[in-house]
């Protein structure tokens, strides 16, 4: 029994998306109406058609929940504005990880990104702007001494776009994730530490400065 009423978008587009992953774009809209709970045309009412909703469910985040403290700026302490580095890498990495599947479903549908995107930037893009901001407040606190904090965002982000991709293709050749798929990670790319402790080399000038951090990540290694 149809309950178009009962359904919101966000739903519609929950299901549909996780249709489209599993499926691609060979995903029928009869199949989502019926795990809806709705009719076929009630789907067609609200997005006119199946490429609409496609686009719809595969559309990405304009940006992520960084958090207030993120986007103030780094703390004055060093140690402190490190753990935030850590909670970005962390969120970047689940975030893009999450977004993976819609890109191989995007990809095998012979679509544009752009048409998806709608004049939005891509999230990387979006992500390694943030980041370069926080590292501009931190050089002006005078937490951070970089020459280059574009260089620097973009270097974090392209690590954690290229370990989620990685778990990606690890996962689509049933590798386990949670034995051999980890060492196979840390082989080809490093480690999630191994990145910050490039990224700490490149935010603090000071040799000092640099020996206190890595000893700090050695430590939690």
């Amino acid at each position: 029994m149809s309950r178009p009423q009962t359904v919101s978008t966000e739903e519609i587009i929950c299901v549909a998306r996780a249709h489209f992953v599993e499926r691609g774009y060979r995903a029928t809209l009869s199949v989502i109406a019926q795990d809806l709970g709705v009719s076929h045309s009630a789907l067609l009412q609200r997005f006119g058609s199946k490429r609409a909703l496609f686009i719809e469910s595969m559309r990405p985040p304009e940006d992520l929940n960084w958090g207030e403290a993120f986007l103030v700026g780094p703390p004055i302490d060093h140690a402190e504005a490190l753990a935030q580095l850590d909670q970005v890498c962390v969120l970047l990495i689940r975030s893009l990880s999450e977004l993976m599947p819609q890109l191989r479903a995007l990809q095998s549908s012979g679509m544009e990104l752009t048409e998806v995107l709608n004049g939005h930037p891509p999230l990387p893009i979006t992500a390694c702007k943030r980041l370069t901001e926080w590292i501009e407040r931190g050089v002006k606190r005078g937490v951070f001494s970089c020459d280059e904090p574009a260089a620097v965002a973009s270097t974090l982000v392209g690590a954690m776009f290229f370990r989620s991709r990685l778990k990606d293709l690890l996962a689509l050749e049933g590798v386990n994730l949670l034995s051999s798929g980890e060492d196979l990670e840390t082989s080809l790319i490093g480690s999630h530490l191994g990145v910050l402790r490039v990224i700490t080399q490149s935010l603090f000038t000071s040799n000092d400065l640099q020996r206190d951090h890595l000893a700090t990540f050695k430590e939690r290694s």
